[in-house]
């Protein structure tokens, strides 16, 4: 997400090029967030006001931010054979 725009009340806009996600943000108590464009609902943003540049989300996973708390469950998903706990007939 990147941010477009700050309004003078504090509101700001935030867009995703990629997807076409834009949303009103008021950061704060309460805080509140507007959905203007859905986008890709399947797509997980983030976005820095700190970050230099306009940057949209990169879709693939960033290894180098990944929980290594996870690791367990995804070297055991890895051993999982989940085709075997259906029979062939899709039942």
């Amino acid at each position: 997400m990147a941010l477009e725009r700050t309004y003078d009340s504090g509101v700001e806009m935030w867009n995703c090029a990629l997807c076409g996600r834009r949303v009103m943000v008021r950061w704060g108590h309460p805080f509140n967030l507007i959905v203007l464009e859905v986008g890709d609902e399947y797509v997980a943003h983030s976005g820095s006001k700190d970050s230099i540049g306009r940057q949209a989300h990169n879709p693939m996973i960033d290894k180098e931010k990944e929980d290594p708390n996870l690791q367990p469950w995804v070297d055991w998903l890895d051993t999982v054979d989940f085709d075997s706990w259906w029979d062939k007939d899709g039942n």
